[in-house]
């Protein structure tokens, strides 16, 4: 297969992937929080996916297009609301692919998953401590966050640890570009 088609199947891959990962951003906005700022993170469903079964760059493409667009479809984008959410979704990711790198598959899906969600947790308290408040009463808030992502970082990567070995043999032509 000549390689720009393959780079263009690739694009059209990531441009799909960028599209189901806001369906689910979105979906997940309209369900009701038990408690504020606390949500399950289907869309990291998404972006666990493209970083095992793809690589680094494309996990973050997915991750920076669905914060952007995501945001914006939401009327937060640029507000201290999108900062929280793109300084806990950038570190995040980094961290999941410093995790992918170092160990996986010595290291679970499940446990990638929640290094994700710890790392979302603790940068979005930082970026709140920075842009919102400057105190630090703000950190008592960590071990219940710490919590959730535990719990909701538990979900996700089950989900992913359940669904990879069935999505395996789904194969595009990009697909061969795996790379970290």
């Amino acid at each position: 297969m000549n390689k720009q088609l393959k780079k263009n199947q690739h694009l059209a891959y990531i441009s799909l992937l960028v599209a189901v990962s806001l369906v689910l951003y979105i979906f997940e906005n309209t369900l009701p929080k038990p408690v504020p700022w606390i949500r399950l993170g289907l869309a990291n469903l998404i972006t666990l996916w493209a970083l095992l079964q793809l690589n680094f760059k494309s996990a973050l493409i997915i991750v920076l297009l669905r914060i952007f667009l995501g945001s914006l479809l939401s009327g937060i984008l640029f507000t201290p609301i999108f900062i929280l959410t793109l300084s806990g979704g950038l570190a995040s990711i980094i961290i999941m692919g410093i995790a992918k790198y170092l160990w996986y598959p010595k290291i679970s899906p499940l446990g990638i998953s929640w290094l994700g969600a710890a790392t979302h947790n603790i940068f979005q308290l930082l970026a709140a401590y920075i842009v919102l408040s400057n105190e630090i009463q703000i950190f008592y808030l960590l071990p219940i966050f710490l919590l959730t992502s535990i719990i909701t970082g538990a979900i996700i990567g089950l989900i992913i640890s359940l669904l990879l070995p069935r999505w395996q043999r789904i194969n595009y032509a990009g697909a061969s570009e795996k790379t970290s």
